[in-house]
């Protein structure tokens, strides 16, 4: 009931806000609508959403990455925000300083999905219900504020609904992105700045009310936080060349107090509260970590994709728009432009303008022009009515749910597709579509043809993982990654293959693939399935596992046809790798990343070993660091680790205790009654059962065993049902 309660008092707070920046609409349908009409206008804005939930009824798809990222978090929230209410806002603390995607944006969430539900068309139907209507309604609010004169009476009070129907709003959302959220704030902020006189008045209230709204703006996605630096470069031109043209330099001044209050609030915040959320965002440097997703063509890709995004009509009529508002009202098409160019100019140095849910950045600026030109009193109706006949045709022509249109079952954006349509490629896939009257975009239903095939792969996966058993997947395009798998049982995140080792894809972002290793069964695909080009982990260990120098250790022990003539297959592995292809490894990796350790912290054990097998219950065996293992024995089922050694092998070393490592930290609320015992199997023969407890650790020395195979089991002793914190480390392999 608190966590209801808690829930119930965030949205009533979050409805009043939009109340009040919502007074110039309402005073317009108040004036325009008899009281027995009022509520229908605002039902009726309901209407687009119910059509998006309405074509996604009966989708066969698996979402993915970015796509579903939002949707997993929304599942994960309600179930731990319901379990405990207090715990739940803990989490999100703790998300916004340490979670690249933090919870957030989900929260406002949460009582849809509890009486809603949580399909995928049900938290798209959330997501519009919570962000793109207040969006609508607020922004409106803004444009009617700034352009009072400038919108025909009637078309006032049709602001909301233009903007829930110009595709480039609802298009991310409809595929998954949460990103709007983020205008939210914005539009408030909007709302604030024309009421305190675009800040050329000291006003403190104003100043750190658009602080706080920028620092929310940034929590909830954070890279909104090129949109707020442009924003503060954007004002402080604006009012200065203002204040240089009227001679009034009082105004750059107060325009300075503000700007400064405006920053030192968040600023404050940040540091005080959220300091590792500073070190996260400010102070790591993305250009490396998302290098791969960078080219050469950042303003190309906007110049060009943007207009095939919006659809050529609908850029058409924003162009027109921005020089009609050049004419009549300038300064926040300046401010606008400024803004944007600042913000993408920004974003670019971190990577390329490509996934849909960046255009976020570009939305004010189009919006806003797009609705001076369709509700410019001016404008002649032999010119309005057919623009409005494309622009609702646009709307249809990309959120189609007719199988006649139905054109793929892939997503055309640059960011999530085939190398052909990324990197330094991407320019041809925009050419392609230049041409398009309306949006290159197909967000309508998708329906896979091969949903059986992967749900046959998805059980065999599990009943492999809930024997214990490692799973790895070698591919990541958009036909076939490890996401797809993962999230085949979505909304259900219970399963065990929701727990499978995420894929190491990305170079220079991603660390060595230990975690292939330490797999016992491994999918590898014909051809490579990559979305990007530059991904050594997943070329190079697929065509090495299928076909290379590491096809003797593995198996095939199934085979799955996917779409498009795709195969994956499942392997087995055989043996671990001996010290001189670990070696060998370690090489090729250093060689071409010689600057980047992490892309050959090869952790040695995993590699030698044939297998590795989890307990049940607790947590599954993993690396703490490049030579430790958590090897915490199950309730029913022991962990274990099977090795394979060749005729030059003479002894393994190892030491076993209750994390007393130098390299450990103890773990708080060690039960120091805790036992376990290890057992030392060489070729199928118990060669050692030790009772290990916490009065120290021990050294386990094995040999010879040259051509011969030796299982590291480690087990509870009898009548302990705690959670054992065991470690195995300081592997030497002679």
């Amino acid at each position: 009931m608190m966590s209801i309660a808690l829930l119930i008092l965030f949205l009533a707070c979050y409805i009043f806000v939009i109340y009040v920046y919502t007074d110039k609409l309402r005073n317009e349908v108040k004036s325009y609508f008899a009281p027995t009409y009022q509520p229908l206008y605002y039902l009726g804005i309901v209407l687009p959403g119910l059509y998006l939930w309405w074509i996604l009824r009966e989708e066969q798809f698996i979402y993915f990455y970015d796509y579903s990222n939002y949707w997993i978090k929304s599942a994960m929230f309600r179930n731990f925000f319901y379990d405990s209410a207090v715990n739940g806002l803990r989490q999100v603390y703790h998300s916004i300083n340490f979670d690249e995607y933090n919870y957030t944006p989900v929260v406002l969430l949460a009582l849809c999905h509890k009486y809603i539900g949580l399909q995928f068309g049900d938290y798209i139907m959330s997501m519009y219900l919570i962000y793109a209507i207040p969006f609508s309604l607020i922004f409106t609010n803004f444009v009617l504020k700034c352009l009072p004169q400038s919108v025909a009476p009637p078309w006032k009070i049709a602001l909301p609904y233009i903007i829930l129907l110009f595709a480039p709003v609802l298009i991310p959302l409809r595929l998954g992105y949460i990103d709007l959220c983020g205008l939210i704030p914005i539009s408030i902020l909007l709302n604030i700045f024309v009421d305190s006189c675009y800040l050329r008045k000291v006003d403190i209230k104003s100043a750190v009310s658009i602080g706080l709204l920028l620092l929310v703006a940034v929590f909830l996605r954070r890279w909104y936080a090129y949109w707020v630096v442009g924003f503060f470069l954007a004002v402080f031109i604006t009012n200065a060349v203002y204040a240089i043209r009227s001679k009034k330099l009082i105004i750059l001044k107060n325009t300075t107090i503000n700007l400064f209050v405006a920053g030192i609030v968040p600023l404050a915040i940040v540091l005080l509260f959220f300091y590792p959320f500073f070190e996260m965002s400010v102070l790591k440097d993305y250009s490396i970590a998302y290098a791969a997703y960078k080219g050469n063509y950042s303003w190309a890709i906007v110049a060009t994709a943007f207009p095939s995004y919006c659809g050529n009509s609908l850029f058409i009529a924003i162009v027109v728009g921005a020089i009609c508002l050049y004419f009549r009202q300038k300064f926040f098409l300046i401010l606008f432009l400024l803004i944007t160019c600042f913000a993408v100019m920004l974003f670019s140095r971190t990577a390329d303008l490509l996934s849909f849910q960046h255009y976020y950045l570009l939305v004010p600026l189009a919006v806003y022009c797009f609705i001076f030109a369709i509700c410019n009193p001016k404008l002649s109706k032999i010119i309005r009515y057919p623009l409005i006949a494309l622009f609702l045709f646009n709307f249809l022509f990309v959120f189609n749910g007719s199988y006649k249109w139905r054109r793929n079952s892939k997503f055309i954006d640059n960011s999530h597709l085939e190398k052909e349509y990324t990197g330094n490629n991407a320019l041809e896939m925009i050419r392609r579509h230049s041409l398009f009257l309306f949006s290159f975009v197909d967000a309508g239903p998708k329906f896979r043809p091969d949903v059986k095939e992967i749900n046959r792969m998805t059980d065999t996966l599990t009943h492999l993982q809930n024997r214990g058993n490692k799973v790895y997947i070698v591919a990541s395009s958009s036909i076939f990654n490890d996401d797809i798998v993962r999230n085949s049982q979505l909304p259900d995140i219970n399963s065990p293959i929701f727990h499978m080792s995420p894929t190491q894809m990305i170079d220079y972002r991603d660390h060595f693939p230990n975690e292939l290793f330490m797999a016992n069964y491994v999918v590898v695909t014909d051809p490579v399935q990559t979305h990007m080009e530059r991904q050594r982990f997943i070329t190079y260990f697929n065509e090495e596992i299928l076909r290379g120098n590491l096809s003797h250790h593995y198996q095939q022990v199934a085979e799955y046809a996917l779409q498009d003539g795709i195969k994956a297959y499942l392997m087995k592995k055989k043996s671990g790798l001996s010290e001189n292809e670990i070696n060998q490894l370690y090489q090729y990796f250093r060689h071409n990343f010689p600057d980047h350790p992490q892309m050959y912290a090869i952790y040695t054990p995993a590699l030698f070993a044939t297998s590795l097998e989890d307990g049940d219950y607790w947590n599954p065996i993993q690396f703490v660091n490049d030579s430790t293992l958590y090897f915490s024995p199950g309730r029913e089922h022991p962990s274990s680790m099977h090795l394979t050694f060749d005729q030059r092998s003479t002894s393994l070393q190892f030491k076993a205790g209750f994390g007393d490592s130098p390299n450990l930290k103890q773990q708080d609320g060690l039960m120091q009654q805790n036992k376990v015992f290890l057992l030392l199997k060489q070729n199928n023969k118990i060669i050692q059962k030790v009772l290990i407890d916490h009065q120290g650790n021990k050294v386990f020395n094995i040999g010879p065993l040259a051509s011969c195979t030796l299982d590291i089991i480690v087990e509870k002793e009898q009548n302990n049902l705690e959670k054992d914190d065991f470690y195995l480390w300081d592997f030497k392999k002679h």
